[in-house]
């Protein structure tokens, strides 16, 4: 389970894999079955993200 609580330290992704699911349900867009393949989606953006941020 991703840790999602935008004050951790911890934090892992700042949306769930329900979350995910929802946006990618609405634009029609293919996602893994498997959560796990979803979680490491969404901790992949999250370092994308933070490293744009650091630039």
């Amino acid at each position: 389970m991703l840790i999602t609580d935008i004050d951790s330290p911890e934090r892992e992704s700042y949306a769930s894999v329900a979350d995910l699911r929802q946006l990618a349900s609405k634009r029609g867009e293919p996602l893994p079955t498997e959560n796990i393949a979803c979680e490491a989606l969404l901790m992949s953006a999250l370092m994308i993200k933070d490293r744009k941020l650091l630039i």
